[in-house]
């Protein structure tokens, strides 16, 4: 019985700092190129974060360039607002991540392979409140 009366509190206080992780939350993501020269092809990248509370999606911007012939290492790409940041990887994946702050204040993080050019939807995978 002391057992549960110790593990409730701390059962409780994990549940209240869950999230709303795998309920609708996701980014619709675009990515498009165009070419700043020979040697260097520029993409626009808009995250669009849709929810229940964000019906119309919060809508992010980020840019980033790349030079022909070298491999892609790691991008930090440039975003606003800056509440949202994304990250390429070397592998094509790309890690998103946003504050928002319906229905309460969190990060939330999530990850998906990057469109070549064109659209894909990369779901919340985790968050922290």
């Amino acid at each position: 019985m002391r057992f549960i009366t110790l593990s409730f509190p701390l059962f409780a206080a994990a549940a209240a700092a869950q999230s709303f992780v795998g309920i609708g939350l996701s980014w619709n993501v675009t990515r498009s190129s165009y070419i700043i020269s020979q040697q260097v092809t520029g993409y626009d990248l808009t995250a669009v974060f849709v929810s229940e509370e964000y019906p119309d999606g919060l809508v992010s911007k980020c840019m980033w360039a790349e030079k022909a012939g070298l491999p892609l290492t790691h991008v930090h790409a440039s975003c606003v607002p800056d509440t949202f940041s994304a990250e390429v990887l070397a592998n094509g994946t790309m890690k998103l991540q946003q504050l928002i702050d319906k229905p309460v204040e969190q990060l939330v993080f999530g990850q998906g392979d990057l469109p070549r050019d064109g659209h894909v939807v990369i779901d919340v995978s985790s968050s922290i409140a």
